[in-house]
């Protein structure tokens, strides 16, 4: 058999047949088709927003070079038309750099994430259980809406750190409660404390989230 004859029975053997031409068309489909994913297990999987804000817990060091700079600030608007400018500046500067190093030496870093819908569900189930003001005077309301703030607060706060950076890079990963950022409030600063409130509310899409999740009747008188 010569060479051609080979070819040309070759060609005529990988002829495709009408059984090859449907499955390359339900492959061409398939590849046509739109892809397919699990969507619960997807979800699963949901990225919230996370954010860091760093506190200092030297608040007398801080407060002083606050005032330090504040007098320097002063000193140099009545000696700006002095050759020699403010006669003690190199001993505020010493002051300033001493002071500058406690304050770092004390900052803590807090590392946040937002929260799940579900978890903030939660907690307002439990704001209500822990200040019911159904019957309650008005001057109750008012202090229980005081409480309840704080507790909300706290509790958004404490759910929402993921871990706490000291200066020198020391991490603390436990699990923080809400009595333990009640020791925060009652030791920070009211300004270094009310960063971590600000950051929690930003992650959580600030506090209307409880207004959505809390009853009508919550925090109001009946």
């Amino acid at each position: 058999m010569s060479a051609v004859t080979e070819n040309v029975l070759a060609a005529v053997d990988n002829t495709p047949t009408a059984e090859d031409f449907e499955e390359v068309k339900g492959r061409v489909e398939e590849m046509k088709a739109p892809g397919t994913f699990n969507l619960l297990a997807a979800i699963e999987g949901t990225q919230y927003p996370v954010g860091e804000e760093t506190v200092f817990t030297n608040g007398k060091a801080a407060e002083e070079l606050n005032d330090l700079l504040e007098e320097e600030a002063r000193l140099q608007h009545e000696h700006k038309d002095d050759m020699t400018g403010v006669p003690n500046q190199e001993e505020i500067d010493q002051r300033k750099e001493v002071l500058v190093k406690e304050v770092l030496a004390s900052a803590l870093t807090f590392h946040m994430r937002g929260l799940a819908p579900k978890v903030i569900e939660l907690m307002a189930k439990e704001a209500r259980r822990k200040f019911p003001v159904k019957g309650k005077s008005e001057e109750e309301v008012y202090e229980l809406n005081e409480d309840a703030d704080e507790w909300i607060t706290n509790e958004m706060i404490a759910k929402c750190i993921v871990k706490v950076v000291n200066a020198n890079g020391d991490e603390d990963t436990t699990s923080y409660r809400n009595e333990d950022v009640g020791q925060l409030r009652d030791f920070l600063h009211r300004v270094e404390f009310n960063k971590l409130d600000k950051l929690a509310g930003k992650l959580n899409g600030s506090k209307a989230l409880f207004d959505n999740a809390l009853d009508a009747d919550f925090l109001q008188k009946s």
